[in-house]
Formats: C-alpha cells, structure tokens, sequence
C-alpha cells in the first residue's frame, strides 16, 4: 500500500495495472479527480483513497469493479454529487464508506444489491431521503455496524445515528449488543 505519504497525485496509468488486488493511498494529499480509469482494475479487492483531498465526484466505472469485496473507502475527501447507481454492482462487498464528504441527493436504490456489508458510512455528508428500504431489510438480518446522519436521511436500520459529528446507537435500549460491537 501507499498510506501516509504526502503523495499529491495518482497518475492515469494506474489503469494498466490490471492485476493489482489492492490499491491504497490512505492519509496522503492527493488531489483532483478520482480516475476513470481506476475501473479498468477488475480485480481489485480492495478500493482505499480515505482521508485525502479528491474533489468531484464518485466516476461511474467504480462499479466495474464487482470483484472488490475487502473494501470500498473514499471517506473524508472533499468529494460532491451523489452516489452512482453501478456502486450497486459491488455485490461482494463488505465495507461502503463514503463518510466526510459532500456528496448529496439520495442514495440509490441499486445499493440494496450489497447484501453482505458488515460496515455502511455514509454519515458527515448532504444525503437526503431514506436509505433504500430493502438494504434496511437486509440490514434487519445481517446487522452492520451503520452510521447515518438520521436528521439530514431516514434510516431506521442503521446501528449509529450521527447529529453534528456526535454518533449513538439508537439501539441501546432494545439491543444493547447491537451496540457493543467495535465502532468501526
């Protein structure tokens, strides 16, 4: 991987790496668009550009990407417009983090294909509605670790609801070992 440098940049061609696995530039300075071309790398398992400075928006071609099943992270970048619908495609995946950005509208309904989550962060952005109801049936069943902002988007299932920053599981009362697992 290549966390925590003061990389700025991530060159295009990192689209002819087709055999990458994993590609991680977690804490570093990055800048500028996420590429398209990342979804030319169909074997990636794993997606991580957490904590960096990437702005515009979420490229559709990520959700070429069906075999990444580690992780999808694009949290706490400065990243706008909403959700793509082909991130519905990334049916193996386990973890959606796209916390600490400022990506709006509602989330799509194509996301209730990710039945197998065990982490969904989509706190600390401009979301709107609901989360779709028949990801919340999923969730009734598999019971991620979830963190929404409830004030700003409708979403009974998730474990955490956010309110400027601050995150308590609305499940204390009738679940409390909803609540004991590692808030992730």
């Amino acid at each position: 991987d290549l966390d925590d440098n003061k990389f700025t940049s991530v060159p295009r061609t990192v689209g002819n790496m087709t055999n990458l696995r994993s590609f991680s530039v977690t804490n570093n300075k990055v800048d500028g668009t996420i590429h398209t071309e990342f979804g030319l790398l169909v074997n990636l398992e794993g997606f991580f550009l957490g904590n960096n400075e990437f702005d515009f928006q979420i490229p559709s071609e990520i959700g070429l990407l069906t075999n990444l099943r580690e992780g999808l992270d694009v949290s706490d970048n400065q990243l706008i417009g909403s959700v793509p619908f082909e991130l519905g495609s990334l049916t193996a995946l386990r973890q959606f983090r796209i916390r600490g950005n400022r990506i709006a509208g509602q989330l799509p309904g194509s996301l209730s294909a990710l039945s197998v989550l065990r982490v969904f962060r989509i706190e600390d952005n401009d979301l709107t509605g609901q989360v779709p109801p028949d990801l919340c049936a999923i969730f009734d069943v598999t019971e991620p670790v979830a963190y929404a902002d409830c004030n700003e988007i409708l979403c009974p299932c998730c474990s955490y609801c956010c309110v400027e920053g601050l995150c308590e599981c609305q499940f204390e009362e009738t679940d409390p070992i909803r609540c004991a697992g590692s808030r992730l």
